[in-house]
């Protein structure tokens, strides 16, 4: 046998070797006989949590039927208080269960903010609807919340398939916030306003009609949403004057209240019909002057009282801050002011005021 003949079969021989190598090695890592390896095809599904502030269980049904049609489980999340806004994330993350997302919907008289807690990104997405936009439907908020959920979803699919950066915090879909975005009370509902209004007040008894400028403060708190407390003084302006064969007198009423309040059913976004209690206290001065020669003298007198009084309002939104109010209120003093102008003679009453007392007043209402 030729020398070429014998190194072709050589090289056969060490090539049909390394070829049973090759297929024991291949046996040895292969499942056993009749053994199927596949994937777990038990997926758990995501969990989302649900939360209105303050409690809206038709809109909490309409989520979860929403997010039902995506694929997503979810069910209400138990937590008291305020709105917890970008902290929401924070939240979640310190559960004990694993939770792919959370959605909380916080309503206000002015605003629908709306919170997507995205634990899969860890992003937050905000959104804010208008009320006064037709925006306050159970189904239009429910749809806009799973949407931005959604929306989350697909754009970090989308990040994924690109470049990698690292997403911003909190990422604000709708540019509505106030535009200092480092206070976290810029995104929670407005509780406090403040009030200027010109007012006019009357009772029988000889004063007339007199002038003063209101000056309010309120309170509404969020967990609350119909109620108020309301604080006003009434400031008095120009005073009456009241005149006698033996003088005149400068009258000044001046009054403070507090003042519980219930916002009434009906109304509108734009429109709050209100009603009132108030208690407080009033101080009369009179300021006499004497005619020549009538026998009298000058004086200067202080009467103070209790007041009272029912109020009824109406609020009329020109923006989210700003409101026109138009108020009325009726009301009695106790005990009764008495004014008397006297001399050496005789000594008559000449103003008799508060029972009852009423007035009205017309101004705006700020709200911080």
């Amino acid at each position: 046998m030729s020398p070429l003949r014998r190194r072709a079969d050589r090289l056969l021989a060490w090539s049909a070797a390394g070829s049973l190598v090759f297929a024991a090695s291949s046996l040895a890592h292969a499942s056993p006989a009749g053994e199927v390896v596949r994937k777990d095809e038990s997926i758990a599904a995501d969990l989302v949590l649900i939360r209105v502030v303050p409690e809206r269980p038709e809109i909490d049904s309409r989520v979860q039927a929403e997010l039902g049609l995506l694929g997503f489980v979810s069910e209400p999340l138990a937590l008291e208080g305020e709105g917890l806004g970008p902290d929401l994330l924070d939240h979640l993350a310190g559960l004990e269960r694993e939770v792919s997302a959370g959605i909380e919907i916080d309503i206000s008289d002015t605003r629908v903010d709306l919170w997507i807690a995205d634990a899969e990104t860890g992003k937050t997405v905000h959104r804010r609807l208008d009320p006064r936009e037709g925006d306050c439907e159970p189904r239009t908020i429910a749809i806009a919340a799973v949407e931005l959920l959604r929306a989350s979803r697909l754009e970090a699919a989308h990040h994924d398939e690109g470049p990698e950066e690292p997403p911003p915090t909190v990422q604000v879909v709708e540019d509505e916030l106030p535009p200092d975005e480092k206070a976290p009370k810029s995104s929670l509902p407005l509780q406090g306003a403040l009030s200027l209004a010109p007012a006019l007040l009357s009772s029988p008894g000889g004063v007339g009609v007199s002038s003063h400028i209101e000056v309010g403060g309120r309170w509404a708190p969020a967990t609350i949403p119909r109620f108020a407390l309301r604080v006003s003084a009434w400031v008095p302006t120009l005073g009456n004057r009241v005149e006698d064969p033996r003088g005149s007198a400068r009258i000044f009423i001046g009054m403070i209240f507090i003042e519980p309040q219930l916002r009434l059913p009906g109304g509108a976004p734009w429109f709050h019909p209100e009603l009132g209690l108030g208690l407080g206290a009033m101080v009369i001065s009179a300021i006499g002057e004497a005619t020549d020669g009538a026998g009298s003298r000058d004086s200067q007198t202080v009467l103070p009282a209790f007041v009272s009084h029912v109020h009824g309002g109406l609020g009329f939104s020109a923006t989210p801050r700003l409101w026109i109010r138009l108020d009325g209120f009726l009301g009695i003093a106790q005990p009764q002011p008495v004014i008397f102008f006297a001399d050496q003679e005789s000594r008559d009453e000449i103003v008799r005021w508060g029972l009852p007392w009423g007035g009205g007043s017309l101004g705006l209402e700020v709200w911080l």
